[in-house]
């Protein structure tokens, strides 16, 4: 086995170990989600066994590492689970030939408990039964706990890549639709499966690059920023990378319709007439349709095309004509939609703060929009995301550089600015979720901060 061959199988494996603590969380033993995400989950690994002994994976600081190689896909790929990891005392887990899918479904299993939890019954060797389960081995390793310069400058490298990369494929994808007002199925494939890869290895620079840069809710940059926000959902999932590139496809062509509708109808400012109105609720129908004639696209997009303005509670439009519910997908194209939309310009309104965007969005939970995808999605991105200006109750200045996906709104922070404006000498990180030994927080939120010449985001976080 090639070893590059090998690295992509086990950080694919990462992948979907992640992913299946996450979907158990979220939807229990038994449930189909969590089944197929396991079973994914032991077909790469013992693909991997087939020719090997065992594979060890290790915390070393904020990464995973197999062999001391720090895994891209992992260490971009919830850095709460390996704090969780760190927490609980597992920084080295092993997985010998000979293993079978209920022992990864035992780990799986403890892996989701609380730490407080897993402390109280005495730690995780008394939660999981390494007697029962002998082809795992769990413990504490002792190498070192920071990636080389040459490590760091290459995972550097990759970030300035895809932003130049994200930019020239967006760019070329606009200009085709708009100039031949036709859908290149192999084009939007190509952009999708670009973004796919470059938001498993970097996520933290998708996420500053989606979440800093404001623009017209109508621009293409929406219609990307709404594939990346679904595609964080999908894959928090564990969901393979196949179906990444389907829900890619699907929720980049989410609104194709709007190609059938009067650009003046969309940018009014004023109230619509019902004939306009009519035009709107056509969309949906009408990008269904468009895609459904398009070669080679998959019957997804033209789903989540037809679906994407319907509520949780089916109060939406156009009204469903099968099954109960709509699709997941298209539930999560609904949640991301509505955040770009309620913070991006307007043609009547600034974009919202992102603390009023999360409390308008909560209070949508269960009727617009299905309140377990929508708990899922702000744990991912926080109530501020990457790249936020944020003023802490200690007076400075800060911006988000890490989510907290147990406190949506207690991130960690870099401090780079007093309330003045004055830029501080040494910046320095806050985690907002640190108690003090009484056990209060030690610093809060007051708000975000809008930015200006004066208190700039750094271009690189």
């Amino acid at each position: 086995m090639e070893y590059d061959n090998l690295i992509s199988k086990i950080e694919g494996f990462v992948n979907f170990f992640i992913g299946s603590v996450t979907t158990y969380k979220v939807y229990g033993a038994g449930h189909k989600l969590t089944e197929d995400v396991i079973q994914d989950m032991s077909n790469i690994l013992m693909d991997v066994l087939s020719n090997r002994d065992d594979v060890t994976l290790g915390v070393v600081g904020n990464d995973i590492v197999f062999e001391r190689w720090p895994l891209a896909r992992a260490s971009g790929r919830l850095q709460e689970f390996i704090k969780y990891l760190n927490t609980i005392k597992v920084q080295k887990i092993t997985f010998m030939n000979g293993i079978r899918k209920n022992e990864l479904y035992e780990l799986v299993k403890a892996l989701s408990l609380r730490p407080e939890l897993v402390e109280k019954q005495g730690g995780f060797d008394k939660v999981f039964d390494h007697a029962a389960n002998m082809h795992i081995r769990t413990g504490r390793i002792g190498i070192r706990t920071s990636l080389s310069d040459e490590e760091r400058e290459s995972l550097d490298k990759q970030s300035q890549e895809f932003e130049q990369n994200y930019n020239n494929m967006s760019k070329e994808l606009s200009d085709s639709i708009k100039e031949s007002n036709i859908v290149d199925s192999k084009e939007v494939d190509h952009f999708v499966k670009g973004v796919v890869g470059s938001l498993l290895k970097n996520k933290k620079m998708v996420l500053f690059l989606t979440t800093t840069k404001v623009h017209d809710e109508y621009t293409f940059m929406h219609n990307i920023n709404v594939t990346i926000f679904t595609l964080l959902q999908a894959e928090s999932l564990g969901l393979s990378d196949n179906d990444l590139n389907q829900i890619g496809v699907g929720a980049m062509l989410h609104d194709i319709g709007k190609l059938d509708i009067d650009p003046e109808i969309i940018r009014k400012k004023e109230k619509l007439t019902d004939e306009e109105r009519k035009q709107i609720f056509y969309h949906p129908i009408a990008g269904a349709k468009r895609l459904l004639d398009t070669h080679d696209i998959g019957i997804l997009p033209a789903i989540v095309a037809y679906e994407h303005q319907m509520k949780y509670d089916m109060t939406g439009y156009p009204k469903k004509m099968y099954g109960v519910k709509a699709n997941m997908i298209s539930m999560m194209i609904a949640i991301a939609d509505c955040y770009e939309a309620m913070r991006s310009n307007r043609p009547y309104r600034e974009p919202m703060s992102p603390e009023k965007v999360y409390e308008e969005m909560m209070s949508l939970s269960g009727a617009y929009l299905h309140p377990d995808l929508l708990e899922n999605f702000f744990r991912i991105i926080g109530v501020y995301p990457v790249g936020t200006l944020v003023e802490i109750d200690n007076g400075k200045i800060a911006v988000v550089t890490k989510p907290n996906h147990s406190f949506f709104d207690r991130p960690t922070v870099e401090v780079y600015y007093e309330k003045s404006g004055t830029k501080i000498e040494k910046p320095f990180e806050l985690d907002l979720s640190e108690k003090d030994s009484a056990g209060n927080f030690k610093f809060s939120i007051v708000g975000s901060v809008v930015p200006t010449e004066q208190l700039k985001v750094p271009e690189r976080l």
